[in-house]
């Protein structure tokens, strides 16, 4: 009966695997189906372009801080198609909002997207910023965002309007902490003078006192004893106490064990297959040369790490089976031989174990 349950718990391992691995492929990303409506939008298909695109808003925290700003370019590019400016500017200012240094490949883009990108650029707030700070190498922070290392440059451009909070550290220097307000297309000069910090003076140790030398103590006579003539060992009969014999472990049990490893590899060779195969279809779409060599190494990769799966699932059904078909050894029992005697004179007792 126990027997049958390991049988039925293996087989309902390998199908969670097996079918977890299946809808794991079918699953996309948000940073794949970003490249799959990049895609779509430079093979001129505008409108499911835009439609991917605005089925992936919900998922936009998902992206990272770059992605985020190819969605909102992709998405006021695909608008643009359609001739939805205002919907457009908004989607490029998201974008300058992200990242105010960002520009446009002139390669990818149109010049009537590039007159729309420059126009949401011209409605955002932005100002310009001149740091002078009289120590060199301090650490410039604006709103916990590192900036740089001072000397920096005369100006910082492309600051949002507003107040920020700027921060200037150094080792050894207090920090300098202070709120500057950004003027939209006006140039704000701020000057930081770092102070050093004191450092407390040194205490010195006391210095311990000298004291006289002690007299040297005589050493104690140490009293002879002479065992007694009379004294003699007598030792006890021998006892053998036999250790009580070893389980038998018998190769059945780790035969189950070495086949649900492999109906567990089997499932992890089944999983890479599965992702092998996505990656190699997405490799035959792919529209430029970066996709298709990045696709081409995830290929790669999910395959040989199938194979490797599927040769430590073969290894590992190969064990059972030997396992299963080979006989229990017995187990070889071992005994103690223990020695005492005791003496007269001294009493404690003596004692030899032989294992």
């Amino acid at each position: 009966m126990q027997k049958e349950k390991w049988f039925v718990w293996v087989l309902l391992l390998f199908s969670l695997v097996f079918y977890s691995s299946e809808i794991l492929a079918q699953q996309e990303t948000p940073s794949e189906r970003l490249v799959g409506a990049k895609a779509l939008y430079l093979s001129s298909m505008y409108e499911d372009a835009l439609n991917e695109l605005q089925a992936l808003k919900p998922l936009l925290s998902m992206l990272e801080q770059s992605e985020k700003v190819e969605y909102y370019i992709y998405l006021g590019s695909a608008l643009m198609a359609f001739d939805r400016l205002d919907e457009a500017k908004e989607a490029f200012k998201q974008a300058l909002l992200l990242d105010p240094n960002l520009t446009l490949d002139r390669t990818r883009f149109s010049p009537k997207i590039f007159r729309v990108f420059n126009e949401a650029r011209a409605e955002l707030p932005f100002g310009i910023l001149s740091l002078k700070c009289d120590a060199f190498g301090a650490t410039v922070y604006l709103d916990d965002k590192l900036i740089g290392t001072t000397p920096i440059g005369s100006i910082i451009g492309n600051l949002m309007a507003g107040e920020h909070l700027m921060k200037v550290s150094k080792p050894g220097y207090a920090d300098w902490i202070q709120r500057v307000a950004i003027v939209k297309d006006q140039l704000t000069q701020v000057e930081v003078n770092l102070v050093a910090m004191e450092r407390p003076p040194a205490i010195a140790a006391p210095v311990p006192m000298a004291e006289p030398p002690l007299a040297p103590t005589p050493p104690l006579p140490i009293p002879e004893v002479k065992p007694s003539p009379k004294a003699k060992v007598t030792p006890l009969p021998k006892a053998v106490e036999a250790r009580p014999p070893r389980p038998e472990v018998r190769p059945r049990t780790w035969a189950w064990v070495t086949l649900g490893g492999g109906a567990l590899l089997a499932g992890g060779a089944g999983v890479f297959a599965a992702l092998g195969s996505s990656s190699y279809d997405k490799y035959q779409k792919a529209t430029s040369q970066d996709d298709s060599d990045r696709y081409k190494a995830e290929t790669i990769r999910n395959d040989w790490t199938s194979v490797g799966f599927g040769v430590g699932a073969l290894i590992s059904w190969g064990v059972s089976t030997y396992l299963f078909v080979s006989k229990p050894a017995p187990s070889p029992t071992a005994g103690v031989d223990l020695q005492l005697a005791v003496d007269p004179i001294h009493p404690k007792i003596l004692a030899q174990v032989t294992f």
